[in-house]
């Protein structure tokens, strides 16, 4: 089942639509947290490989409470790896040029959205639906060489964005009063195209501290 933005808009109207009376009755709580990201990409009708297993990221959340089991949390990462491809062709008998692409990606994701707090004990379980834009950063770097001798080919980079959906939900575990550990699983969908048809399925897997600032 695909989720389009208007859904995603009607959810969060909704939640916050519910939450409002309560927010009057309650201190708002601020909570912000960061740590380290796992990502795993499957690509959906590109070309392109994805890179599968990414181990270097990390995330970081600012969340508000507007009652005791409603949340606004806003939440941005970063994912980073690299990939070295090569080459060798003859050019002339006894002759080979041998030629090197160093491709580099940056991730970058910046989503906002409600998120539903339940408890058990001190233990606090939520679950989320975040949305906003992934800004994607590459380089290439080619080169080739011939007897020895390495020429440098023209750098290329290009930077776009895209609409992410970002379901998911974590625990997070006391350890004195204003500090926390958190971990979490989500499921992010880049859009790569207006049907929606192309992009990244992402799982990323997260833990990390929790620090609450106000009470």
């Amino acid at each position: 089942m695909t989720i389009s933005m208007r859904h995603l808009v009607c959810f969060s109207i909704l939640s916050l639509m519910c939450a409002w009376p309560a927010a009057a009755q309650e201190q708002p709580r601020l909570q912000v947290s960061g740590g380290y990201l796992f990502l795993n990409i499957q690509r959906t009708q590109q070309p392109e490989p994805a890179p599968g297993q990414v181990p270097r990221g990390w995330t970081a959340d600012v969340v508000t409470s507007i009652s005791r089991h409603v949340e606004i949390a806003g939440n941005v990462s970063g994912s980073y790896w690299s990939e070295v491809q090569t080459f060798s062709e003859p050019i002339a008998p006894g002759v080979n040029a041998t030629g090197r692409l160093d491709a580099r990606v940056r991730l970058h994701g910046f989503v906002a959205g409600p998120r539903l707090v339940a408890g058990r004990g001190p233990v606090r379980f939520f679950g989320q639906m975040l949305a906003g834009a992934v800004r994607a950063s590459t380089l290439l770097q080619a080169s080739v060489t011939v007897n020895g001798q390495t020429q440098p080919l023209d750098d290329e980079s290009n930077t776009f964005y895209r609409v992410a959906i970002q379901p998911g939900g974590g625990v997070i575990v006391p350890i004195t009063k204003r500090l926390g550990a958190q971990a979490g699983v989500d499921y992010r969908r880049i859009l790569f195209d207006k049907n929606e048809s192309e992009g990244d399925n992402e799982i990323r897997l997260s833990a990390g501290v929790v620090v609450t600032v106000l009470r």
